[in-house]
C-alpha cells in the first residue's frame, strides 16, 4: 500500500488574497433547492450594492458571492443585528449590551455612544455569530435586588428572521419539517412569532465593531 502523501500548501496571497477580500460564501436556509436566478433577484433587492456582484452556485444551497467592490461586501457583513427588549433604563448601556451579546456566542458589534449610555431606542441592539445547529436563545431572567419584586424576563428579538421553526427554535426549516421535536408528543418549546421583528429604524447611534482577540 502506497504511503499517504502530505503536501504543504501556501497561504493565499496576491490575486487570491484580493479575491478573498471581495467574496462571501452564503448558505440559503431552505429545504428545497434554490434557483440561482431567484437568489440573485432577492439579493439585489435586499443588498442594493453600489457595484455589481456575481454568484457561483456550490452544493446544498451554498453560493459564492464575488463583489466588484470590497466595500459592498463589508457593508453586507454588517447587516443582521438582534435586539434585546424589556430592560430597565438603568441597564441600558454599552457594557450590558456587550455582556448580553456574548451569550449568543461570538459578539461582532454593538450600538454605542460617547457616554456609553444607550437611550436612543427602547431596546439594545447587538450583532453576534451563532451556531445554526443550536436553538436560538429566547431571552433571560434579570435578577432583581431584594425587595424589588420578581426577576424580570428580558426577551430577544431577531430582525428579518425567516425559515424559523417554532417547535425546536432553529433556523433553516419550519414546523412541518422539524426533525428535532415530535409534534405528536405535544411538547411546548416556548418559541413563537414574538421573536420576530422588522429592521430597526435608522438611528444616530453608531455601531461599534468588536475587535476579536486572536491567541
Amino acid at each position: 500500500m502506497a504511503a499517504t502523501e502530505i503536501l504543504d500548501l501556501e497561504e493565499g496571497s496576491g490575486e487570491s488574497g484580493i479575491l478573498q477580500n471581495q467574496c462571501l460564501v452564503g448558505k440559503i436556509l431552505n429545504t428545497k433547492p434554490c434557483n440561482i436566478t431567484a437568489v440573485s433577484n432577492v439579493c439585489n433587492v435586499a443588498w442594493k450594492t453600489r457595484a455589481s456582484f456575481s454568484i457561483i452556485p456550490w452544493n446544498n444551497n451554498t453560493f459564492l458571492f464575488r463583489f466588484e467592490e470590497a466595500e459592498d461586501r463589508d457593508l453586507i457583513l454588517k447587516e443582521g443585528p438582534w435586539s434585546i427588549h424589556g430592560l430597565p433604563i438603568e441597564k441600558m448601556n454599552k457594557t450590558n449590551a456587550e455582556l448580553m451579546g456574548r451569550r449568543f456566542g461570538q459578539l461582532l458589534a454593538v450600538e454605542s455612544s460617547h457616554d456609553r449610555i444607550l437611550l436612543g431606542r427602547s431596546f439594545l441592539r447587538v450583532r453576534a455569530a451563532i451556531k445554526l445547529d443550536d436553538p436560538l436563545p429566547k431571552g433571560f431572567f434579570l435578577r432583581r435586588k431584594p425587595g424589588c419584586g420578581k426577576d424580570l424576563w428580558i426577551s430577544y428579538k431577531y430582525e428579518k428572521l425567516t425559515d424559523f421553526c417554532y417547535d425546536c427554535g432553529r433556523i433553516g426549516h419550519e414546523n412541518k419539517n422539524c426533525k428535532f421535536v415530535s409534534r405528536e408528543a405535544g411538547e411546548r418549546s416556548g418559541y413563537g412569532p414574538e421573536l420576530r421583528t422588522g429592521r430597526a429604524r435608522q438611528s444616530a447611534i453608531p455601531i461599534e465593531e468588536i475587535r476579536q482577540q486572536v491567541d
